[in-house]
């Protein structure tokens, strides 16, 4: 949630590689609803305040995700990557190799526990949604 009108809409990574670079040219000079786009690298990973999505390398996540299951990161979009065919456990959005296409997995349940909802259009553009 916002605490303000202006506050940005902050991406944060945690050990995101190239990710973090390709991420903030993408998003410089770019809103949403009014709402400034920013990056934000994480300095460790209890600095999620201010976070509205997560992205973590599949390295990263297997290392920290027991972090998620805090009670202070409820309304945080969480994604990671993962290797042909596999899925990252409790991700909301595993990014996947797929015939050369970047694709996604939607974990629908994952994403309900934590109080968010994904959208039936974007739920229809995943390669696979595990509910």
């Amino acid at each position: 949630a916002f605490s303000s009108p202006r506050q940005p809409f902050t991406i944060c990574t945690l050990d995101g590689g190239n990710f973090q670079e390709v991420l903030e040219d993408t998003l410089n000079g770019k809103t949403v609803d009014g709402r400034p786009l920013r990056a934000r690298k994480l300095a460790n990973e209890r600095d999620l305040s201010g976070c509205q999505v997560l992205f973590m390398s599949g390295a990263a996540w297997s290392k920290h995700r027991s972090l998620l299951s805090q009670p202070e990161t409820p309304n945080l979009l969480t994604i990671t990557e993962s290797s042909p065919g596999g899925t990252a456990s409790g991700a909301m959005i595993t990014l996947v190799l797929d015939s050369n296409r970047v694709r996604f997995i939607i974990d629908d349940k994952a994403a309900e526990k934590a109080g968010l909802s994904i959208s039936s259009k974007l739920l229809s553009l995943a390669l696979q949604v595990q509910r």
